[in-house]
């Protein structure tokens, strides 16, 4: 993947053309019958039919007449299908992602009971998992707009703990299990820049916001090389099925960016990610001192750090000058 005469970088066929993802080094091959798009230096959007990659990088682009000048390149049919540029996610969280994608999914979902239900069927594939892990609820969708509560999980699974983070990722959806586990009573105190929100008696209501999910999280067991590097390389593949060739990652922890640094150096990165160091991180300190990281053929960089105020609109975790209106 690379760049040709002001070419977006990535060009990657959105619809059918899979088998020509990744080609070796000494291979040329040429994509014909595409209807493809992209800009040139004056940023004016251009038509091509023929796309020609040599050595992993755009060579060039032109009409049905270009493939003749490549008699001995691999050709493969693009069959009239669109190419396009590869997608930039200019706000993503990489390895988030990936656990979501290998947890269970609850995105879109439209309620609390059919969310609870969903990670109950997952919990029951997964009898070996001491924790029912999750990420995607959102109460935004649902008609009563209010959050959840552990009494919804518990009534689907109480057997183990479940920590559901909310989409935006500054919320905590907990089984009472997991309040207890985490020693969430009616007694514990709310910690700076985070909130547990309580029922009209005080208790617990299994929500945790922001900085309160600490209290949780801080009790899970922390991924290991090995599933942060299956969490990047299934996130990776996820992001290319649509099209996505590079992303931003906001808030890359210590452990990610070294992963990052040597999976990027093996060349096994699959797509671009510009990482922006966590502020929490306990070596930002030295990180900042070493300047910008550009590592890989420039598939893993940073130049930015994501430094944390406040929290979000959607958990109610954003600092506002007067009450939310629906607290």
């Amino acid at each position: 993947m690379g760049k040709f005469n002001g070419l977006v970088a990535c060009i990657l066929l959105i619809t059918a053309l899979t088998g020509c993802s990744k080609q070796s080094d000494s291979t040329t091959l040429v994509i014909k019958n595409i209807n493809g798009y992209t800009f040139d230096n004056d940023r004016q959007l251009q038509q091509f039919e023929t796309l020609v990659i040599e050595d992993g990088r755009v060579l060039a682009t032109g009409d049905d007449q270009l493939s003749l000048s490549y008699p001995n390149a691999e050709t493969v049919d693009g069959q009239g299908k669109t190419l396009i540029p590869g997608i930039t996610d200019a706000h993503g969280h990489v390895s988030t992602l990936g656990y979501t994608l290998l947890s269970v999914d609850i995105r879109g979902i439209e309620s609390a009971q059919k969310s609870a239900q969903i990670v109950a069927d997952y919990a029951a594939q997964k009898p070996s998992l001491t924790w029912i892990q999750g990420r995607g609820w959102n109460q935004v969708l649902w008609s009563d707009k209010q959050y959840p509560t552990a009494a919804i999980l518990d009534a689907e699974i109480s057997d183990r703990p479940v920590w559901l983070e909310r989409i935006d990722g500054h919320a905590g959806w907990a089984n009472s299990q997991t309040l207890a586990l985490a020693g969430i009573t009616k007694d514990t105190v709310s910690p700076p820049g985070g909130e547990i929100i309580r029922d009209e008696a005080g208790q617990p209501t299994g929500i945790l916001v922001d900085n309160a999910m600490n209290l949780v999280m801080s009790i899970i067991p922390t991924p290991n090389d090995e599933e942060i590097t299956l969490a990047l390389d299934t996130v990776g593949q996820h992001l290319l099925s649509l099209g996505i060739t590079s992303t931003h990652d906001a808030g890359v922890s210590s452990t990610e960016h070294k992963l990052y640094r040597q999976i990027a150096d093996k060349g096994d990165m699959k797509v671009r990610i510009y990482g922006m160091l966590s502020s929490t991180n306990a070596d930002i300190e030295q990180s900042l001192a070493a300047g910008k990281t550009v590592d890989g053929d420039d598939y893993y960089s940073v130049r930015s750090i994501k430094v944390y105020t406040d929290g979000a609109l959607g958990s109610r975790g954003a600092a506002m000058i007067e009450p939310y209106s629906d607290r």
